[in-house]
């Protein structure tokens, strides 16, 4: 019984929907979700005001380790997906299987980073915004190969023949100049609505490479043949490459040895 109860609280403080439902309609959502808890004695008004404090601290958290690490990119959540993205959030990240009595901790980067770029590439972004996610991909990029030079281990899993953390970008839009307007909105305070109205990518593309060098950040703009063709090698070690690009991106640091 006390492990069906975890789950149900655990339920009603990091699932929005569960909750709403919850308040409607205690027994019936319960019942539905957990037919075999059959008293709800420990879920009465006392109890779901703590919930509720829960639940703000998690969506609270969220959107603080957002901002850490997506400082650019959480402004265009926030613009384009607003609490609903963080709801979906949560709730997501409480059905990654983990066993019955795990602690649930509130998000760092290293929890967050991966998991929100998960949720990003497949939520229904208003205005059909899709392109929030390659600003996404390129924070984290930085961010994760921050922590790296910090003395951090890299999360990301080696792929193929590029340097161990190292990832690969892609936008077709100018991501620069959309990330250096998103900037001088931040710099002004403006409201949301303004994100919409004015962060917007414009033509051009972006491709890069981005891992650690020298305890610093290299970010390496590639054409889209040679991002293509480090992709490929990226994907298969086995993949044919021209032995001169070969030796220009392992002596930039970008492929291994």
């Amino acid at each position: 019984m006390l492990r069906c109860e975890y789950h149900v609280a655990q339920q009603l403080v990091w699932d929005a929907d569960f909750r709403r439902a919850f308040l409607s309609s205690p027994q019936q959502t319960v019942q539905e979700r957990y037919p075999d808890l059959k008293e709800l004695g420990r879920f009465g008004p006392q109890q779901f005001c703590g919930i509720e404090e829960a639940a703000y601290y998690r969506v609270a958290s969220a959107s603080r380790a957002s901002k850490a690490v997506f400082p650019r990119g959480h402004q265009l959540v926030i613009a384009y997906g607003g609490l609903r993205f963080f709801e979906v959030l949560l709730a997501d990240y409480l059905d990654a299987p983990r066993p019955w009595d795990a602690v649930y901790e509130v998000f760092d980067g290293y929890i967050l980073g991966p998991h929100m770029l998960t949720v990003a590439r497949k939520y229904p972004w208003s205005d059909g915004a899709t392109w929030i996610v390659p600003v996404l991909e390129y924070e984290w990029a930085r961010w994760h190969t921050r922590r790296v030079i910090e003395g951090w281990s890299s999360i990301m899993p080696k792929r193929g023949r590029l340097t161990e953390g190292a990832c690969l970008v892609a936008a077709d839009f100018d991501l620069l100049a959309l990330l250096a307007e998103i900037d001088r909105l931040v710099s002004a305070w403006v409201p949301p609505e303004v994100y919409v109205w004015r962060a917007r990518p414009g033509s051009g593309i972006y491709r890069a490479g981005i891992f650690a060098k020298n305890k610093d950040i290299a970010e390496v703009r590639l054409s889209e043949d040679t991002f293509d063709t480090v992709r490929a090698v990226a994907d298969d070690p086995t993949t044919p490459i021209d032995p001169q690009i070969q030796e220009a991106l392992i002596e930039i640091g970008l492929l291994a040895p």
